[in-house]
């Protein structure tokens, strides 16, 4: 009997919130060494290639309308260039696992601006989840709070994860017409672009290498494993499931990331920071596990529809392009 597809799509999931996970600790050691805007210009520009390769095998057109050249850039900036600039910033000044757990409180948000941008219904299921979100980032924020002060890296995380969400309801009221890896292949290509102008004006041209230190085989983990192979895998669990069963590897990102900075990089999560990530989890996935009504199947992603206002369902909205962060 063949492997039931739901069962390998669980697996590669479950395999896709590991590789992201353990992206976050593994990847601070590249931008430590080489920095910020390097790392990520790097990252971004091998999984451009790696995605536009991938299309070109599965016989898809790259070619974007020149009227959609806008809907391509605005999420490029907000859904990838910002997000990923910001997360490392974050990661220079905060513990890892607590940005990790900060970032993936996009679901909670997108909701929230679908509500106001989009049309959508706020039910007790939403309200529920922006409850539970905010609690979430509370308890992330009470250590600094109590000491009489914000923190620098929860205000980027923060702004990371309002800039992603911001990124995913733009896609969703303006979508492209077309292959959705196309489309994917263009955002990443131009936030890498817009990274790569950050990396020439703040650090040079001139990638000083020191051979195979933690940061050498960090950036090559980031562009290889949590760029290249896990957009491929998010992309084809995708295509072919609920976007319901491909968000598992995104509720399993944080907590694989915590887990991961306490085993590589020697952090210490406090209690406050178990509580936020076990809220944040838990809002991420009352919006992104929604259970289809009965007799009816759950939402399979596809092409995205042609441009219109039209409202969204959960699985559409939050099923955007996803890269590691």
């Amino acid at each position: 009997m063949p492997p039931h597809p739901t069962r390998n799509n669980l697996a590669l999931v479950t395999l896709l919130g590991l590789i992201w996970g353990l992206n976050w600790p593994i990847v601070k050691f590249a931008i430590l060494e080489y920095g910020p805007w390097t790392t990520r210009a790097l990252s971004l520009s091998g999984a451009a290639l790696v995605l536009a390769g991938a299309a070109l095998w599965r016989g898809e057109s790259l070619r974007i309308s020149p009227r959609a050249w806008w809907r391509v850039l605005v999420p490029a900036i907000f859904g990838m260039a910002l997000v990923n600039i910001l997360n490392a910033w974050a990661q220079m000044v905060m513990e890892t696992g607590r940005a990790a757990i900060i970032a993936f409180s996009m679901p909670v948000w997108a909701t929230a601006m679908a509500v106001v941008f989009l049309g959508e219904r706020l039910d007790a299921r939403k309200s529920l989840s922006l409850a539970l979100g905010a609690a979430g980032l509370m308890a992330l924020a009470w250590p600094a709070l109590a000491a009489g002060g914000l923190s620098v890296g929860l205000a980027l995380a923060f702004g990371s994860a309002l800039s992603w969400a911001c990124g995913a309801v733009f896609m969703k009221r303006f979508p492209i017409s077309g292959p959705p890896l196309t489309a994917a292949t263009w955002q990443i290509g131009a936030a890498a672009a817009i990274l790569t102008a950050g990396m020439l004006a703040f650090e040079g041209p001139a990638i000083a290498f020191h051979g195979l230190t933690p940061g050498f085989f960090g950036l090559a983990y980031n562009i290889v494993a949590a760029q290249a192979l896990g957009t491929w895998i998010w992309f084809g669990v995708l295509t072919r499931s609920p976007a319901s069963v491909a968000a598992i590897g995104t509720l399993m990102t944080p907590g694989v990331g915590v887990i991961g900075a306490m085993l590589m990089l020697g952090e210490t999560p406090a209690i406050t920071d178990w509580l936020g990530l076990a809220l944040v989890v838990s809002a991420s996935a009352i919006v992104l596990l929604r259970r289809a009504p009965s007799g009816e199947a759950a939402p399979v992603a596809k092409t995205p529809p042609a441009p219109g206002p039209a409202p969204c369902g959960d699985d559409e909205l939050l099923a955007p392009v996803q890269t590691a962060r």
